[in-house]
């Protein structure tokens, strides 16, 4: 998982409600969302304290995943179990190694992973 850095101090707030995409991660030890929303923005929330922040937006090439995100230049990684089911893996290069892991049975998605290349 990578850790979750904001670009302002994080402080109590109100994402919009309306989130295109939702990921788990962590900061150290403090669990953490990263949110994809409509408005452009990705921000980053601290659910043990209320927090969030802006991270990034469009304009820092930080926006919604096309859905065929994968469909070109991404490398096959092989399977992985991960919380118990059997997941294909896929990466591919962009500012950092971008991993995208599907259940095999019914495609939904096991787990992303975005790493600093």
């Amino acid at each position: 998982m990578m850790s979750c850095c904001c670009h302002v101090a994080a402080r109590p707030c109100s994402p919009p409600s309306r989130a295109a995409a939702q990921v788990g991660h962590t900061k150290g030890d403090e669990p953490c969302s990263l949110l994809a929303s409509s408005d452009t923005w990705r921000y980053i929330i601290f659910p043990a304290t209320g927090e969030c922040c802006r991270a990034c937006n469009t304009t820092d090439y930080c926006g919604i995943v096309r859905p065929d995100w994968l469909q070109e230049n991404s490398t096959y990684v092989g399977r992985s179990t991960i919380a118990g089911l059997t997941c294909d893996g896929w990466m591919k290069e962009g500012g950092e190694q971008n991993f995208y892991f599907a259940d095999v049975d019914t495609q939904q998605p096991c787990l992303v992973s975005m790493k600093a290349a």
